[in-house]
């Protein structure tokens, strides 16, 4: 069974998301590459949420919630149209 991985080419594993994916900056999701999707699935759900802003925000804050997402996709491409998902 593969493992599900889930990387961007935008920054290393377990560094900071680059400023200019926030809000204050461009305000777009950073590229993403997926892979290691089990062939049973029938679709993905994206959560990308941040506990360090627990100080500053009072709680975990959610940046992007996506749901519905083709269990064929292996790129999500900076500043993706979801249309084809659902935002929450």
């Amino acid at each position: 069974m593969a493992t599900l991985r889930l990387t961007s080419p935008a920054f290393a594993a377990g560094d900071r998301i680059p400023e200019r994916y926030g809000y204050t900056a461009d305000n777009v999701n950073p590229p993403l590459e997926i892979d290691g999707v089990p062939a049973s699935a029938d679709a993905l759900a994206l959560v990308m949420d941040d506990p360090d802003a627990v100080e500053p925000a009072g709680k975990v804050w959610d940046h992007w919630v996506v749901w519905n997402i083709d269990p064929d996709t292996s790129t999500i491409p900076e500043a993706w149209d979801a249309s084809a998902a659902v935002q929450g």
